[in-house]
């Protein structure tokens, strides 16, 4: 038997989704917990539930990952030795709770190795990064970090309000959650090196709720590594570098795998990758979950490779030489003319030459229907209609030369038209699903070919005023 504590209507709505093990439960609302409940949970064994942990939801709806004592403190125990935690260090952390990141990696993991974390509200860190950064100033942090887009955000700070700042002491900067830009990290530690920020501290990482958190990280005080992929033969499953600059596509390696951990890497056929080939990640370990709670308990993915039991990320990449290159989510893949392209390297594609459309403000998915048409989504305010037209031929541009796509649609929606996860991650198919229904407020819109004679054709164009009915 297990607990539940928390306010009534949460309560209620977890229980709803918990109906084949409801039984087992104490649901404990707050309201009443101290008058009429005597018994504790006290998961004392390894094997014992400690909590339940949620998924972001950024490719399908939030599932409870069902974790115990020994996931719990094996997964902190690595993360201590893969970070390099030393007596001293000090953390600054604005994530939520709620999150893998969060909890795990900065409250937990505090706690753990009895160090000390300063925590900011998430509000604090959305209504200016330049807090996150005053705070690793103020008390001489030395680990800190977030998703990639918090990294990006954190380019926009006017230097103005941050004169006194001090990141000398920050030499541990994790950075994971999603996939990781590297012209985002060229220029962050340009920003701030005057403030004392190394290119040391970049620390890749990979993580995710189902393996408690960390899966694999870049060793402390080493530099970041990074592989000039060609694009082509990516999207066949094979890594070959090249200095083809059209071609090019750069990929953050997130480090080596934390101890007992085994990873293999799965392509569509099934097939065991070897170094420098790319699919899908199965990972096997002690912090591995036991498996989803709820409606989604028996939908967990898993193979057996040599006797061991494997667990399918959905996420995509490849080995060299024992470092994990992350490259995108199974479920967001883009499907074009036989090629398999990742939303993340055509965001990222149009982020070099349209500043202003970042990894937090952008979707891109396949046109239902239209198996060779792309649509890309940005979110903004206050648009300008000559606004639009320049970024609407930049886009065109990028999204035609680079990645030969022959016709699509540019669509610019209000900020909040971009649907993101509690964590701050864009979710494609919630953003893809809004637009569909007519509940996003759609600024502008435009269809193009790529094969024309002038190379720049509009076919449609349509300005809304207002959602559409």
């Amino acid at each position: 038997m297990f607990s539940y504590l928390g306010e009534k209507k949460v309560l209620e709505a977890f229980q709803s989704e918990c109906l084949d093990i409801s039984k087992e439960v104490f649901w404990i609302p707050v309201e009443i917990s101290e008058t009429y409940y005597k018994k504790v949970y006290n998961p004392s064994l390894n094997k014992d539930l400690a909590l339940i942990q949620y998924t972001s939801g950024s490719t399908q709806s939030p599932k409870g990952v069902m974790l115990t004592n020994r996931n719990i403190l094996f997964n902190l125990l690595q993360q201590g030795q893969k970070f390099g935690y030393q007596k001293g260090d000090v953390g600054v952390s604005w994530l939520p709770l709620s999150h893998d990141m969060g909890l795990m990696g900065a409250a937990l993991m505090a706690i753990g190795a009895g160090g000390k974390c300063v925590l900011l509200p998430p509000e604090t860190f959305l209504k200016d990064p330049a807090n996150w950064l005053r705070a690793i100033s103020k008390y001489g942090a030395t680990l800190s970090g977030g998703p990639a887009f918090a990294y990006q955000m954190c380019l926009n700070i006017n230097e103005d309000t941050i004169d006194d700042l001090d990141l000398s002491t920050w030499d541990q900067a994790f950075i994971g959650s999603e996939s990781i830009n590297q012209k985002v990290l060229e220029q962050f530690q340009v920003k701030f090196s005057k403030y004392g920020f190394k290119n040391l501290a970049f620390c890749p990482c990979y993580g995710l709720a189902e393996a408690t958190l960390l899966v694999s990280a870049k060793e402390r005080n080493s530099l970041p590594l990074f592989v000039k992929a060609s694009r082509e033969k990516l999207s066949e499953g094979c890594i070959v570098e090249t200095k083809n600059l059209e071609d090019q596509r750069n990929i953050v390696s997130s480090g080596n795998l934390i101890d007992k951990t085994q990873a293999i890497i799965i392509d569509s056929d099934m097939r065991i990758c070897a170094d420098k080939e790319c699919g899908t990640i199965y990972l096997n370990g002690p912090s591995i979950f036991s498996g989803y709670c709820g409606r989604f308990s028996k939908t967990m993915e898993s193979l057996n490779y040599k006797g061991k039991s494997y667990i399918s990320t959905g996420d995509k990449g490849f080995f060299i030489n024992q470092n994990i290159y992350i490259i995108g989510r199974k479920d967001n893949e883009i499907n074009v003319n036989g090629a398999q392209l990742d939303p993340e390297d055509i965001v990222f594609s149009v982020n070099e030459v349209e500043g202003e459309l970042s990894q937090r403000k952008c979707a891109v998915f396949q046109k239902i229907g239209h198996l060779d048409s792309i649509v890309f989504v940005f979110g903004s305010a206050n648009l300008e209609k000559s606004v639009f037209t320049n970024i609407f031929r930049n886009v065109k541009n990028i999204l035609c030369r680079k990645f030969k796509f022959s016709n699509g649609e540019i669509i610019a929606v209000s900020n909040a038209g971009i649907i993101r996860t509690p964590s701050g991650k864009v979710s494609m198919k919630k953003t893809q699903q809004h637009l569909e229904d007519g509940s996003v407020n759609i600024l502008f819109r435009k269809e193009f070919f790529c094969h024309d004679n002038s190379g720049f054709h509009i076919v449609k164009m349509k300005t809304y005023e207002r959602s559409p009915k």
